[in-house]
């Protein structure tokens, strides 16, 4: 992906550290949650190459905001519960791949904007 002079913004300057950290500009996630009273499955597998110059790089801003990479793959907390979801998330970005399972009740704080993002994207109808 190529980002022209027009996407220029106060995160640019962030996104091309963030890039330049993970060894490319294309990243992948895979984003899966289970559970709820529904027992619902929602899934969806993301390419930044596929989006906007804009939307990938919200998605490189939230990434970065959430410290993806530095958190555990799984966060203690109390038991999952039939109507809590289950999250789980892979991201792999040049040579970095780490991948996170947390129920809502036991995610940190940071991740929930990622969280919601990726639920709202796996939410929208695939694109042709």
């Amino acid at each position: 992906m190529t980002v022209g002079f027009a996407a220029l913004d106060t995160g640019f300057l962030t996104r091309v550290v963030a890039r330049n950290a993970f060894g490319s500009n294309a990243m992948r996630i895979s984003f899966e949650r289970t559970g709820g009273l529904a027992g619902m499955r929602l899934a969806t597998t993301i390419q930044s190459d596929n989006l906007s110059a804009e939307e990938a790089g919200k998605l490189w801003d939230l990434i970065e905001a959430a410290s993806f990479f530095d958190q555990p793959a799984t966060s203690p907390g109390p038991v999952p519960g039939a109507d809590r979801f289950q999250y789980k998330i892979a991201v792999e970005a040049g040579d970095r791949r780490h991948t996170i399972q947390v129920n809502d009740a036991a995610g940190p704080a940071e991740l929930r904007p990622l969280g919601q993002w990726l639920t709202n994207a796996a939410r929208k109808p695939p694109r042709k």
